[in-house]
Order: C-alpha cells, then sequence, then structure tokens
C-alpha cells in the first residue's frame, strides 16, 4: 500500500520555519560571544563559534513537531558522525558539538537503557560530569548500541570498538551534548528582544528604542548565512548594528543650526563658526 501524497508546500513551510529558527538561533549566540570569539554561519556546522584554538560548533533543529528524538533518530546518527568527521579533519582544534532542537528526548524502543530513560538523557548525565571509571558500563552500553545499530562511519567503528570506555568518554562522549526541548520560535524573538533591552538599559535606551535593533540583527545574519565563506559575526559588529539601529542621527548643518538657535537664545546674537567636528 503506498502512503497519501504529500504537501510540496507544507514541506516548504517546514523547512523555511526550520530555516528562520536557526537564524533566531543564531542572532542569540552572537549576543554571547566575547570580545575575541567569531560566529561562522553555515560552516562546518549551522553555526560554529570560534576562539583561537577553541571551536563550539552547533546543528540546529525546530523539530518539536516530528516527535522526540533518541540515538536511533537520523539526525542523531548523523551528528555524531560529523562530530567525528570534523574533529577529524580539524586536528589543531579542540571541537565540542551540540545537536539543538525544540524535540524531546525518547526512550529507544525495547528501553535498551533502562526503563524509561533514553540513551540521550544517559549521555547527557555522564558528560555532565568528569570520567568516573563506575559509569565505564554506562559509557560500554551506549557504544555497543550505536555499534548494533550499523550507521556509525567506519572510523568512528573502529574507534567504539576498540577504544577503552574513558577514551570514549573523552574523545565522544563528553564532547558531544544533546540540547533537546528548547523554547520555539517565539519564545526566541522575546528572549532575544529581553536581551536587547537589557544592553540598551547601561545606555539609558528606552526598551522601544533597544528593540529595533532586533530587525537590523535579523537581516545580517541572514545574509551571514547565506553567503558561503563570508566574513564571521562578532561583538563588535552587534555593537555597531545596535548603535546603528538606535542612535538619532542628525545632519551636521541641522546640528549647527540648533546650536546656534540655543545658543542666541541664552546669551544673544552669538556666531557659531562652522568647525570640522566628529559625529
Amino acid at each position: 500500500m503506498a502512503g497519501l501524497v504529500s504537501d510540496p508546500a507544507r514541506q516548504a513551510q517546514d523547512t523555511f520555519r526550520g530555516y528562520i529558527y536557526q537564524i533566531l538561533r543564531s542572532i542569540l549566540v552572537w549576543l554571547d560571544l566575547g570580545d575575541d570569539e567569531h560566529l561562522f554561519l553555515e560552516g562546518a556546522e549551522d553555526l560554529d563559534r570560534v576562539e583561537g584554538s577553541k571551536a563550539l560548533t552547533e546543528q540546529v533543529k525546530d523539530t518539536a513537531g516530528s516527535g522526540s528524538i533518541t540515538l536511533r533518530t537520523a539526525s542523531v546518527v548523523d551528528a555524531i558522525n560529523n562530530f567525528w568527521t570534523h574533529r577529524t579533519r580539524n586536528s589543531g582544534i579542540a571541537i565540542r558539538y551540540r545537536y539543538v532542537t525544540t524535540s524531546g528526548i525518547g526512550v529507544e524502543q525495547g528501553s535498551p537503557f533502562g526503563s524509561g530513560r533514553g540513551g540521550l538523557d544517559l549521555w547527557n548525565s555522564l558528560r555532565a560530569a568528569s570520567y568516573d571509571p563506575a559509569n565505564d558500563e554506562h559509557i560500554a552500553s551506549i557504544a555497543q548500541f550505536l555499534l548494533n545499530e550499523g550507521k556509525l562511519s567506519a572510523p568512528l567503528e573502529l574507534l567504539l570498538d576498540q577504544a577503552s570506555p574513558a577514551d570514549l568518554f573523552a574523545k565522544v562522549i563528553q564532547p558531544i551534548e544533546w540540547m533537546a526541548g528548547q523554547q520555539d520560535g517565539d519564545a526566541l524573538v522575546r528572549n532575544i528582544k529581553d536581551r536587547l533591552v537589557l544592553h540598551g538599559a547601561a545606555s539609558s535606551i528606552a526598551p522601544a528604542d533597544a528593540e529595533l535593533a532586533f530587525d537590523a540583527l535579523y537581516t545580517a545574519a541572514f545574509d551571514a548565512a547565506k553567503q558561503k565563506d563570508g566574513a564571521p559575526l562578532n561583538r563588535a559588529q552587534f555593537l555597531r548594528i545596535f548603535a546603528g539601529a538606535t542612535g538619532c542621527h542628525v545632519p551636521k548643518q541641522d546640528l549647527l543650526n540648533l546650536m546656534r538657535a540655543a545658543l542666541s537664545s541664552e546669551r544673544g546674537d552669538l556666531t557659531v563658526q562652522a568647525q570640522p567636528i566628529g559625529l
């Protein structure tokens, strides 16, 4: 029996919504950048946050409508393979990998990691602490599950088959984080605008004016994502865009006229010579 014919328009809508979510996530990360950090969009992954010889790369998905994720989810397995590929290709960079999704974490069929516990939940709990030999059995159970599924790349299969639990923890478990159940796009917009308001408050910028920077930041992030191998986003660029969106720009001649009027009203008819000034 053949399935129902799908609606291409609906599929395109889902793709478009996912791309919007990725841009919103990019803006939120952009606001967190330190002075020496750079954010590359559509690089190794959706987002690559780089500082010197360290990188945090993110795969971003708005997939809550598709159900929960497990270690059997195709995109999860792809993420593990992708992380290992990035690590191999960038041997001089300490790479961490973050899988960000609006989907929740589910439990694999058959509950191979214990009743009611998902493999990704176990993974996150292991990486949240330092390596402990007492967890070797849990580390080995994740490795064996992935090997049994048979969908890993050959180099990664070799590692999982031969490496010690301590080695697996350091090279695979600890660097990969599963950030599931994240806020939806509407909540991200509210979060971003709240951050802009708080940033502007430090300079006594009104909340409504601070929120004006949102559209300009979205446009800049969208443009950066479109341009392969383009310049990365950084904190200085954010500050310029914020200032441009919230500032009041007065032509020099109009400013001089205002100064003349103010001086004339307070001190009499004084002459203000047009000297070069920096605006």
